[in-house]
């Protein structure tokens, strides 16, 4: 894969008042003029991060834009949709798009995480124990909707019979990426070298490093609803000046990432963008 860079919208910002729709359209209009951005990536919960919804908000963009990939990463509510409504609604999303979608996966928070995660499972009846059983089956589902007429299913918990999709998507095969915390992270047999590698990752454009690391903090703390450790938001932070942010950004790249995906992790999101785009851009592989 390629090396290239994605823009992570905040879209929780919108509720917690940091940034306002007209800002998020603005900057994703303005990301693709740059030229330098692949992608934009709008996150996604429903009841325990409440947010813009994820293919909502990827709808309204698919609008202004042309070029720009549009994925969701992660997709936490994917183990809460019934596969093949999302199926629906995904290849329409892929249709409106021309074929620009990402569709990245992931098992959401365990009940145990908190109290917001756990009264979430509990209103759409999906108990925390059959995540990872419904986000394989579901994803499953979805790429045999995408490409594939009369399908039937009979699984442990979904099933149907003769469901043809219909638009289906532009994209075929439709990718589907799978969102994980690589410690401990077996690959079945496949090699990984062969998979596209995307990192998911915080920035904080500042001339005083220290002063960007604690305001992410407090950004991620209350984006979370959480209290990260300053160790945990150092490692999943670049933060210094535009000099050293570029320094990190291409040791990521030396490293083996294909495509960084940046969250400015800060209140000041349009601020900490156009420094972005005129600082450190243009001194980074596009």
């Amino acid at each position: 894969m390629a090396r290239s860079f994605g823009l992570i919208l905040a879209n929780r910002a919108v509720v917690l008042g940091a940034v306002k729709v007209p800002d998020l359209v603005d900057l994703t209009v303005q990301a693709e003029r740059s030229g330098f951005f692949d992608a934009v990536w709008a996150g996604d919960s429903l009841l325990a991060k409440p947010r813009l919804e994820s293919v909502t908000l990827l709808s309204a963009l698919a609008g202004v834009t042309t070029k720009l990939r549009l994925g969701v990463g992660c997709m936490a509510t994917f183990v809460h949709r019934h596969p093949v409504m999302l199926a629906h609604q995904w290849a329409s999303l892929d249709v409106l798009s021309g074929g620009r979608t990402l569709l990245a996966v992931c098992l959401g928070g365990p009940s145990d995480a908190n109290a917001a995660q756990a009264a979430e499972h509990s209103i759409m009846s999906i108990p925390s124990a059959e995540r990872v059983g419904r986000l394989e089956e579901g994803i499953a589902i979805l790429k045999t909707l995408f490409g594939g007429k009369n399908v039937s299913h009979h699984g442990r918990f979904y099933s149907f019979d003769n469901v043809t999709l219909e638009p289906r998507p532009v994209q075929q095969p439709c990718p589907i990426w799978i969102a994980s915390n690589p410690t401990g992270l077996t690959w079945k047999g496949r090699d990984p070298a062969k998979l596209c590698s995307a990192l998911y990752h915080n920035i904080n454009i500042t001339e005083d490093r220290q002063k960007g690391l604690e305001e992410t903090k407090a950004f991620l703390d209350r984006y979370y609803t959480s209290n990260f450790s300053r160790q945990f938001v150092e490692q999943w932070t670049i933060s210094g000046g535009p000099k050293q942010c570029v320094e990190e950004l291409r040791a990521y790249f030396d490293a083996g990432v294909g495509h960084m995906a940046l969250r400015f992790g800060s209140w000041d999101q349009v601020g900490q963008f156009k420094r972005f785009l005129g600082e450190v851009a243009p001194a980074l592989p596009a």
